[in-house]
């Protein structure tokens, strides 16, 4: 058994209103050979092993057996000691949400509450939404009913639907709520034990609904919390599910929330995490995504070095692509949207004119289906363009990416677009500067 451990210390620090509490938690990952080598440490919130901690619990009689979240909630309040009300204000949710919750009058609640509530009681949010350790003797009616192989397959290929979806041109605000109620069916088959088999695929499908759904939160609503609260999620799921791929994209995208969340060290730690990860364990395609990725978060950091190092390691995994459709991460990766990474680090490190070139590539090879990312790229080039003084085109790009945008809900790229009116604003008077803030007053 070949261990690493990725740790995050402690932290009062804030996502939106709520305080981000974590402790210290192990990441275990099986290689061949069976030796036992020594442990490394990352600043990274990682595997938590709270379905373990659940099981270690003591249930206090047989009237029911963790079939709820409720269960679980008010046994867990009990063993602190809090009444409902202490424990609402911990969390910072409402009492009647407490008491409907133990009651079963609600059967579960926004994951954000969730997490909140999880956090008042000092436990992973598992200990709230997995199923626990059957107790000896006590029977349990769930389990007579268990999903065939053939749900079981629709719902991977669903999950995959989902996945693929967000690149396209179907509005955050209609492909949210969907991810969310999709995602607890999944966790609610797996508190129930109704899986048929190869649970470990079940956890995988679990961390990347909830790996989507914690983008689609930062992409649209921009809820910060929400988003770090569904990433939490993903990367306990794939943990439990031994999903190295799934694990390295969601170490990766909460590199980029933090970033988003002006948390620089905290971003690098999640960064050297990600790599360390997928450079050992990931599939060539999700390794060239990380790749990516740093080279972005090392040009935000205006190390040109680095970021071009990374650039570089992307493109040598790519190479090993042609013949491995794997991926588990969101939307699609392959070489047109490695160059638009390139073009976008030459923008953040001031290189204008060279970074026109690769995006405009980057667009013409770009599938037109893929909107978002078409968004993403719109916006880059119209910011290179305004840097380079060309005012028309460089407003034409910026409505273009701001009429997609708004259409797919995508926060966003309506925010980069703003970046690119900012800069814009020396030739206010211009017609075409004057068209771009009207379109933008409309936002």
């Amino acid at each position: 058994m070949h261990c690493i451990r990725a740790q995050i210390p402690c932290s009062g620090e804030r996502f939106g209103s709520s305080p981000l509490v974590t402790r210290y938690v192990p990441i275990r990952m099986s290689t061949p050979g069976g030796e036992t080598a020594g442990e490394r440490s990352f600043c990274g919130y990682v595997f938590p092993g709270g379905a373990a901690a659940v099981a270690s619990m003591t249930v206090d009689d047989s009237r029911e057996v963790g079939e709820t979240i409720g269960y679980q909630l008010r046994r867990l309040r009990r063993v602190r000691g809090l009444t409902q009300e202490e424990l609402a204000d911990r969390a910072d949710v409402s009492r009647d949400l407490v008491a409907k919750l133990e009651q079963g009058r609600r059967r579960t609640a926004r994951l954000t509450s969730l997490a909140s509530l999880a956090r008042a009681l000092d436990v992973e949010l598992s200990a709230l939404v997995t199923h626990p350790t059957r107790m000896r003797g006590v029977e349990d009616p769930g389990r007579e009913w268990c999903a065939s192989p053939e749900m079981a397959a629709d719902l991977e290929t669903m999950v995959g639907s989902y996945r693929q979806a967000y690149a396209g041109s179907t509005p955050v605000t209609e492909l949210l709520p969907g991810t969310a109620g999709l995602m607890c069916v999944l966790i609610d088959l797996q508190r129930r034990g109704q899986w048929p088999k190869h649970t470990a695929r079940l956890a995988s499908l679990v961390g990347q609904t909830a790996l989507l759904a914690g983008l689609l939160h930062l992409m649209g609503p921009r809820d910060l919390e929400a988003s770090r609260a569904h990433y939490d999620l993903a990367l306990q799921a794939a943990g439990e599910g031994e999903d190295w791929d799934l694990a390295s994209y969601v170490l990766g995208s909460l590199a980029f929330l933090a970033m988003s969340a002006d948390r620089p060290a905290e971003s690098r730690c999640f960064r050297d995490a990600a790599w360390e990860l997928a450079s050992r364990r990931a599939s060539p395609r999700t390794r060239a995504w990380v790749a990516a990725l740093a080279s972005e978060l090392f040009a935000r950091d205006g190390d040109e070095t680095s970021s071009r190092r990374f650039l570089a390691r992307g493109f040598a995994a790519m190479e090993r692509t042609r013949d491995d459709p794997s991926w588990k991460g969101v939307g699609w990766f392959d070489e047109p949207r490695l160059t638009a990474y390139e073009g976008g680090n030459l923008v953040l490190l001031g290189q204008y004119s060279s970074a026109e070139e690769f995006l405009r590539n980057s667009l013409s090879r770009l599938d037109p289906a893929r909107v978002k990312h078409r968004c993403t790229l719109s916006a880059d080039l119209a910011m290179t363009l305004a840097h380079l003084g060309e005012i028309e085109e460089a407003s034409a790009w910026a409505i273009g990416a701001l009429s997609l945008a708004g259409s797919i809900a995508h926060q966003e790229s309506i925010e980069r677009v703003r970046g690119v009116h900012a800069q814009l604003l020396p030739w206010r008077e211009h017609g075409a500067v004057r068209a771009l803030t009207e379109q933008l007053q409309a936002h």
